[in-house]
């Protein structure tokens, strides 16, 4: 039979071995074909999945940078807005400084015809408030001549009589009589055409010692605020002389108004008076005693029973007036009240010139 024939006829046993080898092998070959097809199915879902990732990372990305660039643009934007804003605002203000410098040449041309209406106009300071949109134009009268022409050291003739009436005028003020004598000289060297300091004075040499050098001008101040360059004049001295002092266009001394002095400008009659301690009470009595018209004339106030004790015969009649040469207009432009971020406030020192027929503008100067 067949099992025998398979037993000693070694071919046919070999045969069916071999058949059932093939066998195995293809339902090995069909499971691994399955299992490859299975596997790159999931490959391709993963990659699919991996490319969706991708393609929203890229689109967030794109966002964000989108998101950074409109707010760069519109951050730009805002600042060119509050540029623009700003230099309008600005360009406002001075139109504004403009008018009120118009309208006090105009009321200043009107008053000095009326002289006491004018005396009292600026010894009571007296300030007028204009409203405009969102702020306010202020303007306020001083007498630009109640103050010691310093300009006047720049003259030879009559030098060493102006420094002893600055240094006394310094006295009065409370500072010492050797660094007055100093703080004088000092100022008449900033002031004088020539090189050479006076005693206690400073020249060229002295500024150009300093850590950051710099030299004299050697000539007539064009503001009151060159006072900071002098050497050893500290800002405590310099507020306290800054009220009694100035720098006109010119080199003569000032006269002071006696109908337009304040309480305050007492020093300034004392130095006219000439008598230290006496000379003070004599002046502060004359300012608090002022008649509502004024003074009639400066030799009637000198023969006033008061200053009998003075014995002044006349003396420091020259440094007093009755009427003003300089008037100062002070302007306060306030704008933008309505927004505490866009208000600003400008401020200016107007100096006129009384004339025959009316004043002229003489110098301006900004405020801070």
């Amino acid at each position: 039979d067949n099992n025998r024939a398979a037993s000693w006829h070694p071919r046919l046993t070999e045969t069916k071995r071999t058949d059932i080898d093939i066998f195995r092998w293809t339902q090995t070959g069909a499971d691994l074909s399955r299992r490859g097809r299975s596997m790159r199915h999931s490959s391709t879902h993963l990659c699919r999945k991996n490319e969706r990732g991708a393609v929203l990372l890229t689109t967030l990305l794109l966002m964000s940078v989108m998101a950074v660039l409109a707010i760069a643009i519109i951050g730009d934007i805002n600042k060119s807005i509050q540029r623009a804003v700003a230099v309008q605002s600005r360009a406002q203000a001075d139109w504004y400084m403009k008018g009120g410098e118009t309208y006090a040449a105009l009321m200043l041309g009107a008053l000095v015809k009326d002289k006491p209406r004018f005396n009292a106009a600026i010894a009571e300071s007296q300030s007028l408030d204009f409203p405009i949109e969102n702020g306010v134009i202020q303007l306020s009268l001083s007498d630009g001549g109640n103050c010691f022409n310093l300009n006047t050291l720049a003259v030879k003739k009559g030098r060493a009589t102006n420094l002893n009436r600055i240094v006394r005028l310094f006295v009065l003020l409370e500072i010492g009589q050797d660094r007055a004598e100093s703080l004088a000289a000092k100022i008449a060297d900033w002031i004088d055409k020539d090189d050479v300091p006076l005693t206690g004075g400073a020249e060229d040499l002295t500024y150009a010692s300093k850590t950051s050098p710099y030299r004299a001008a050697n000539q007539p101040m064009i503001d009151i605020s060159e006072l900071r360059a002098i050497d050893g004049l500290d800002e405590v001295t310099y507020q306290k002389i800054l009220p009694f002092v100035c720098a006109l266009p010119s080199s003569r001394p000032s006269k002071f108004n006696i109908n337009s002095m304040q309480k305050r400008d007492w020093p300034l009659l004392a130095l006219a008076f000439g008598r230290g301690l006496e000379g003070r009470a004599a002046a502060q009595s004359v300012i608090a005693k002022r008649p509502p018209n004024g003074y009639d004339s400066v030799a009637a106030l000198w023969q006033m029973p008061q200053l009998a004790t003075l014995k002044l015969k006349g003396s420091g009649q020259s440094m007093a007036s009755t009427e003003t040469k300089y008037i100062i207009v002070n302007i306060r432009v306030a704008t933008g009240l309505a927004s505490a971020e866009h208000s600003q406030t400008d401020n200016e020192r107007v100096l006129f010139e009384r004339t025959k027929t009316g004043v002229r503008l003489l110098a301006r100067r900004d405020v801070f």
